[in-house]
């Protein structure tokens, strides 16, 4: 948080909305403009990349200053675990790309976009996590402070995880 804004709702949607471009990109150079839509496929993933690691950074910074209890608790870690996945996920697409884009046979090319969705599905999974710690349980959310503090017995550590040595328990 900067002047108290927290940047992580600010930050998130960027990756997600170019990894989907990217994974639309990719879909369409099956059918059309094969080397135009794998460039675009190229840059929109290394961008999302980028905005990936953005997003993870703005969330680590987030989980230590946002109210929240158990429920709340084993979301955000499952939200965060995911985060690391993905971006691994996404890291190592990019790097394909970088290598054989332009060079893609049609089973290779095929086996890309079956991969680039199953990774969209579960980024959407993630997202989908990300939102139920917001709209269902309140994290992030200002009324809901008071509350969510009632409940929350673990300490966070100077770096912005968790304290596992106090009081928290997985």
């Amino acid at each position: 948080m900067l002047f108290g804004v927290p940047f992580h709702p600010l930050t998130i949607h960027f990756p997600i909305v170019l990894f989907l471009l990217a994974t639309l990109s990719v879909i369409v150079s099956l059918f059309r403009e094969r080397k135009f839509f794998m460039d675009a496929t190229y840059y929109l993933l290394g961008l999302a990349v980028l905005a990936g690691a953005l997003a993870i950074l703005t969330g680590r910074a987030q989980e230590s200053v946002i109210a929240h209890n158990e429920t709340i608790h084993e979301l955000m870690e499952l939200h965060q675990t995911l985060a690391y996945i993905l971006i691994g996920l996404m890291s190592a697409l990019f790097i394909w790309l970088y290598i054989r884009r332009n060079n893609f046979q049609k089973a290779e090319h095929i086996s890309f976009v079956i991969i680039i969705l199953a990774i969209a599905g579960l980024m959407s999974y993630q997202a989908h996590l990300g939102g139920q710690m917001v709209y269902h349980e309140g994290a992030g959310v200002k009324p809901m402070e008071k509350i969510l503090e009632q409940g929350h017995d673990h300490q966070h550590s100077q770096s912005g995880g968790h304290d596992e040595e106090e009081g928290h328990q997985h």
